[in-house]
């Protein structure tokens, strides 16, 4: 059992300690912020459009600036609310939600970065065609542990030690 933490650690270190260079990762609250932009500018409508349908919804707390503070990433969206975006803006939870193939890297809050293929496996259930792991990160006690960091076109991949990052 000593072996497999030992094993366990190493992995973890080594994984974690690498670096991947190339194009900086796109946020999630962009995509979200890219994708909510793009579904209202389809339906050729203007931030008080929208506020008038949510608000016809039932989401009485949302006013022009709400909807402002959205746009410019200023205000998190809710589940509930991405729900009420999707019927106001004639779309799908999964299109609101949904990263475009171009981002490659998605960055989480915490500052690890899923590939997209994960994050369009996370939203919408389905393994993507070319993925045939559907998470980056599994779980050892409690701590995210990388399980693939494919090199990209144009993206080079430098290991290093956990020693060179201090």
């Amino acid at each position: 059992m000593g072996s497999l933490n030992f094993r366990s650690t190493v992995l973890h270190e080594v994984l974690n300690s690498c670096i991947v260079k190339g194009m900086a990762p796109t946020t999630y609250v962009d995509v979200l912020v890219r994708n909510i932009r793009a579904a209202r500018s389809r339906l050729g409508l203007d931030q008080a459009d929208v506020v008038a349908r949510m608000r016809a919804l039932g989401y009485e707390t949302w006013y022009r600036q709400t909807m402002g503070k959205v746009e410019r990433a200023e205000r998190r969206v809710s589940a509930e609310e991405i729900l009420g975006l999707a019927a106001a803006l004639e779309t799908t939870v999964a299109r609101l939600m949904t990263p475009l193939w171009e981002d490659k890297w998605i960055e989480l809050p915490s500052g690890e970065s899923l590939r997209v293929g994960a994050v369009v496996t996370l939203v919408t259930g389905e393994l993507a065609a070319d993925d045939s792991i559907p998470q980056d990160i599994h779980w050892y006690e409690n701590k995210p542990v990388r399980t693939i960091i494919p090199p990209h076109e144009g993206e080079a991949v430098q290991w290093g030690t956990p020693a060179e990052e201090a």
